[in-house]
């Protein structure tokens, strides 16, 4: 049996150490071991501090967040009763002597509630923090959000919680989830020791106030006050604010308690099954890994890429990474510019890359023409054409820390993206994995397929013929705008089509088998907005022969739902891939289908089977594509979609 907990002394300072294991988090095994540990620790009078940090394998990273906080209702425990993760953060929140926690990788769930009941976060460059729970329609247990309130304030703490990308370094200092960067050096037994030991006997300056924000009411409440606008169309994010205004108002075993109520409530909501049905279809995504691909390849920062696609360099770069762009020529480097400032603004005018994503992505990239300077410090090359005049020098320095992957041609990976989603289509390869994990190590949404195709393109052209048909039949295109972004869309079908231009939108259609309509077409010819004039819409619909009846949100949403549905599962029919999963991954991630509903399967699985196929062949009348045959096989034998998935 494995060693999880190890705990060694030093100068009166004790240093427990946490051993992780793959996908999985803070298990019963672990938490029973941190637990006895700890009251070891508690036992002993003579004990200055305690630091907590990781061993080689880095933090627990649990598959989702309710395995961390919510272990009893997940069934992963033994008959005997193991403590949650409520009670070690208390027990630790609790000790008579200072605790230190050590951060480095990626940091969420379970050890971000271990950082939040320290008294001092110390974080190594490039430590990944993750907000993880607010995605998947929940909240942090264990404390954290109550304590990290208490510390920050609640503009901070639900900024980190709305955040859509990990946050490192200054950012995380800024959100109060750090105190400060630091040095594996710095933090080595003997040299923390001795600061701790020297700032304790100082009384100051080094342990920060955990309570400080609350010490300041006026000011938290007005924060809060700020937060209350969008908190009637968000109910996750009003949960927040009660546990936050708890944090104030409450005592702090009180607040606690309110805080993990709050988070267990919202964990049986079916906005968050459908969270952590998602959650499970991604890591069904994601194929084992091959041996050649180790785990410091997996968390490699620094980059080199010779000759890259601007796309590949745009995601890494957003996914954490820094980037040396290494071209032989002034020339070629500088249309690479050009075009990676291209991608930016095509990111940008989707509403993938907020100005504050840009800017930090772009300062993580060096271009340079000098291959020694794009060497230097690289922990990884990916040599793009081994046509190159460098390319064999490159491969000459692998080892000594650098590990290089040769002909990692753009044709071969078929990248396509789409903000935080990117699908990769290629043979499986160790490159192409490693690829993959390092757009994941940022937080994107990553699908590898087998085969040349896309899945997005065939959702988007269905999301256009649904979204067409039904202002032929009746509404306008705003009304179809509107309800589709009240039921949770990222965007409306024409505000998406205008981000691809309506001429693209329409070869998109045709290659997916949809006929674009007379609503489309117009749009196409005319190159203005899709808003178009009543006497324009109804000479359209004179021309398509049609007679128009008013449409309720309701209709018109559920018009979308049955033709994403009928998209999927001609998409599983083809054998474009065999998981339901991904093609949800695919509307949601890629899409912006709402993440309430887990995707268009998957709801159609909620709603049934029989209700959906029958909406699908309604709007056959109309001009809809033919139900999938998969429906009647799905029928007669009393499945779901996502029996498909195993």
């Amino acid at each position: 049996m494995s060693v999880r907990v190890d705990v060694q002394r030093c100068e009166g300072v004790a240093f427990i150490t946490l051993f992780a294991l793959e996908d999985c988090g803070f298990d019963a095994p672990l938490r029973s071991a941190l637990w006895d540990v700890i009251c070891q620790c508690r036992e002993t009078p003579t004990l200055r501090a305690v630091v907590v940090q990781a061993g080689p394998q880095g933090w627990p990273v649990c598959p989702h967040p309710d395995d961390d906080f919510h272990p009893d209702a997940l069934a992963d425990i033994s008959d005997d009763r193991s403590p949650c993760l409520g009670e070690i953060t208390d027990a630790l929140a609790g000790m008579s002597c200072p605790v230190v926690t050590v951060l480095e990788g990626r940091i969420r769930a379970g050890t971000l509630a271990i950082a939040q009941a320290s008294n001092l976060r110390l974080a190594f460059r490039d430590t990944l923090f993750e907000p993880v729970e607010y995605a998947c329609g929940g909240l942090p247990g264990a404390g954290a959000l109550v304590r990290h309130a208490r510390r920050s304030g609640p503009q901070r703490a639900i900024d980190f919680l709305r955040s859509p990308i990990p946050v490192a370094d200054a950012g995380a200092m800024a959100l109060g989830l750090c105190d400060a960067i630091t040095s594996p050096q710095a933090v080595e037994q003997a040299t923390l020791a001795a600061t701790l030991l020297a700032a304790i006997a100082e009384e100051g300056g080094l342990i920060p106030d955990p309570q400080a924000a609350i010490a300041r009411p006026v000011a938290y409440l007005e924060a809060l006050d700020a937060l209350q606008a969008d908190c009637a169309t968000d109910p996750v994010l009003a949960r927040a604010c009660t546990v936050t205004e708890a944090a104030l108002v409450l005592p702090m075993p009180a607040a606690l308690a309110f805080g993990a109520v709050t988070a267990r409530d919202l964990s049986q909501t079916a906005h968050h099954k459908a969270q952590r049905y998602l959650r499970q279809a991604e890591l069904r995504a994601r194929p084992v890994i091959a041996s050649a691909v180790t785990a410091a390849t997996l968390g490699a920062k620094e980059i080199l890429l010779a000759a890259p696609p601007a796309r590949l360099v745009l995601a890494l770069s957003v996914a954490g990474h820094r980037i040396r762009w290494l071209e032989t020529d002034a020339r070629a480097l500088a249309d690479g510019v050009s075009r990676l400032q291209a991608e930016q603004a095509r990111w940008a005018k989707a509403g993938h890359l907020p100005d504050a994503v840009r800017e930090a992505a772009w300062a993580r990239v060096t271009v340079t023409l000098d291959l020694e300077q794009a060497v230097a410090g690289a922990e990884l090359g990916l040599v793009f054409d081994l046509s190159d005049p460098d390319a064999s020098a490159i491969c000459a320095r692998s080892g000594d820390g650098l590990q290089v992957a040769a002909n990692c041609g753009t044709a071969d990976l078929h990248l396509r993206q789409a903000g935080v989603y990117c699908e990769l289509a290629a043979p499986p390869s160790p490159t192409r994995v490693q690829i993959a994990e390092m757009l994941r190590l940022g937080g994107g949404q990553v699908l590898e397929l087998a085969q040349e195709h896309s899945l997005l393109l065939p959702l988007q052209a269905a999301f256009w013929a649904e979204g067409e048909r039904a202002v032929l039949h009746g509404a306008t295109p705003y009304q179809v705008e509107q309800a589709c972004v009240q039921a949770g869309f990222a965007t409306g079908p024409f505000a998406l089509l205008t981000q691809v231009t309506p001429a693209r939108a329409l070869d998109i259609m045709r290659e997916a088998g949809h006929r674009p309509g007379a609503y489309l077409s117009y749009l196409s010819l005319d190159g203005g907005g899709w808003e178009i004039s009543q006497d324009v819409l109804q000479a359209l619909r004179a021309e398509a022969g049609v007679i128009a009846r008013p449409l309720t949100p309701a209709q018109i949403n559920g018009r979308i739902y049955a033709g994403l549905a009928n998209q999927g599962a001609a998409i599983l029919q083809a054998g474009m891939t065999e998981r339901a999963g991904d093609i949800d991954l695919a509307a949601v991630h890629g899409l912006g289908f709402p993440k309430m509903l887990g995707g268009p399967l998957y709801h159609a699985d909620r709603m049934g089977i029989e209700r959906t196929y029958q909406q699908v062949r309604a709007g056959m009348a109309e001009g809809a594509p033919t139900p999938a045959t998969l429906w009647q096989a799905l029928l007669r034998n009393n499945r779901l979609f996502g029996d498909l998935d195993g």
